[in-house]
């Protein structure tokens, strides 16, 4: 593995990355009582408060916004198993994924249980409900 300069390592890890992302949801998480844990193997995050469950999946912007986000609602889709469960996808609050979240067709929007977790620059995190708009 080939190990970045300190500089590069810290723009991985800052906005709009996925690390970022998930850190930021997850501390929005926990200042709601809520508290980690892994028994799915390469889902982003797990979170449970007694017998309220959440799964997310996480993208940071790259390169290609597209693939990334098409990825992530086939990641999340795949992890939809139980009803009494909670889904989400958490991502960096840019332009390119507001464009992206545009493209989910209405009937989508209307079967899928899913919350959208958007994360500002400055870990503000930021919840939509995907469903319908009118």
């Amino acid at each position: 593995m080939v190990e970045l300069p300190a500089k590069e390592q810290a723009k991985e890890k800052g906005f709009p990355s996925e690390d970022f992302v998930k850190e930021s949801i997850k501390k929005y998480f926990e200042k709601q009582g809520f508290n980690e844990f892994h028994t799915i193997k390469y889902l982003d995050l797990q979170l449970r408060k007694g017998n309220q469950e959440w799964r997310i999946e996480c993208k940071g912007e790259t390169a290609n916004v597209t693939v990334d986000f098409n990825t992530l609602l086939g990641q999340i889709i795949k992890r939809m198993d139980y009803p009494k469960i909670f889904y989400g996808i958490g991502l960096s609050y840019t332009s390119k994924y507001a464009n992206q979240i545009a493209t989910i067709p209405q009937y989508a929007r209307k079967i899928l249980p899913l919350k959208i977790f958007l994360v500002s620059e400055k870990g503000k995190v930021m919840e939509e409900t995907l469903m319908e708009r009118n």
